[in-house]
């Protein structure tokens, strides 16, 4: 089965959640602002002056980068929506219908307005593989707007000759930004493998940049 990919973002957020009526949507989803402390942000403030946030190219918000960080308030409204159209197994229950949605990018441009690089939310472990230290995508983060409210959960298994795979879905989405993560490991460190997509945030998230020339395609 073909892996959901939601166009991935920055990491690690510290989020101003959005208090409301129990009645009531939110008018954010999970989030209504990204404080984001970059990991070795410092080694970028001289090549870093602005930070956008894109949706279908275009900048709906944007911060300065200074020592290292960054702070976005997130727009409350997005006219740019596609219908959310994605197709999933029998399993997997969607609670609403008719969504619409938008993808993100944070983009980060020097002090002539050029992109020079990309900021995503990335967990790595730390492994070592063959005596040589690696640090390996553990989550992977997405930073993404909903016209309202709804879920999706539910468990898909497929197996073939490599081993089982167990997708989960565990997504609470409400009306506005949200952040969603997809995990990926092998419990038993071997064939199996545990895909979960969840807007949990995972314990130990940071930001990290990527020069534009080294984007690794999160």
């Amino acid at each position: 089965m073909k892996r959901i990919v939601f166009s991935c973002l920055a990491v690690a957020v510290v989020v101003t959640l959005t208090a409301c009526d129990k009645n009531q949507e939110p008018a954010f989803g999970n989030i209504s602002e990204i404080n984001a402390v970059v990991d070795e942000g410092n080694d970028y403030n001289d090549l870093i002056d602005v930070v956008k946030l894109l949706v279908d190219e275009v900048e709906v918000a944007k911060s300065d980068f200074r020592n290292g960080s960054f702070s976005i308030e997130l727009p409350d409204d997005i006219s740019s929506l596609k219908p959310f159209d994605i197709e999933f197994p029998p399993k997997i229950n969607i609670s609403g219908k008719n969504v619409l949605y938008s993808n993100s990018r944070l983009v980060a441009y020097n002090r002539d307005d050029e992109q020079v690089g990309y900021f995503y939310c990335v967990y790595y472990k730390y492994e070592m593989v063959e005596e040589e230290a690696l640090f390996l995508p553990e989550a992977e983060g997405s930073l993404l707007y909903f016209n309202k409210s709804f879920s999706i959960t539910g468990t898909h298994t497929e197996s073939d000759e490599w081993g089982t795979t167990n997708f989960i879905w565990d997504c609470n989405f409400g009306k506005g930004w949200n952040l969603l993560y997809w995990h990926g490991n092998r419990p038993d460190g071997k064939g199996n493998r545990i895909d979960k997509t969840t807007t949990t945030t995972p314990s130990g998230s940071k930001y990290w940049f990527f020069r534009a020339n080294d984007d690794p395609g999160y």
